[in-house]
């Protein structure tokens, strides 16, 4: 084996432990606090940072692990949860790499925002689908709390992806710098 193929399967493995480790995380520690459970979708988070700051193969990746993974644990029909993960990073690197095209905070925002609103509705669009034709017993429905459910997390993860944005830039600023300043020794 070679140290190249040895180094992939390494970052495979870890991508994907990370993965589980993540969707693990959000459904048995996170969903026990009512504030993180209704406001904080920390796997949407993640994808739609994934889609912004790599590349589309890797966040989709993600999105199909992770939606697979959600979709265990459910109660909506198997693949709500992988369609309405997959469909926001195909709209992210259709939009963001075609009308965004410089990485800013406020443009961020914006995919931040659009994908919760794009993960909700593919949710309740499926689910109600689903009850219609007979093929599942729970139907989402739009009621004033479920609006304000949306809206309420469209304003917590756009404050949570641009504390990560900010983190982010800081971190690759300070290694930039640190490989300038050891460049010039």
């Amino acid at each position: 084996m070679s140290p190249l193929s040895f180094l992939s399967m390494t970052k495979n493995i870890i991508f994907i432990l990370s993965t589980v480790f993540l969707v693990l995380f959000q459904i048995s520690f996170v969903h026990e606090f009512y504030f993180f459970r209704s406001n904080i979708n920390i796997v949407l988070l993640a994808v739609v940072f994934l889609a912004v700051m790599s590349n589309s193969r890797r966040s989709l990746s993600f999105a199909i692990l992770a939606g697979i993974m959600l979709d265990i644990y459910s109660p909506f029909t198997f693949g709500i949860n992988t369609l309405a993960l997959v469909i926001p990073v195909f709209l992210i690197h259709n939009v963001f790499r075609k009308l965004l095209t410089r990485k800013s905070l406020i443009s961020t925002i914006i995919v931040m925002a659009m994908s919760v609103a794009v993960y909700h509705g593919v949710l309740l669009f499926l689910s109600t689908l689903f009850f219609w034709l007979g093929w599942r017993d729970i139907s989402a429905s739009i009621a004033p709390e479920y609006l304000l459910l949306v809206i309420n997390q469209i304003l917590w993860h756009s404050a949570a992806i641009s504390l990560l944005f900010l983190l982010m830039r800081m971190i690759s600023q300070k290694i930039k710098l640190n490989f300038l300043i050891n460049e010039n020794v």
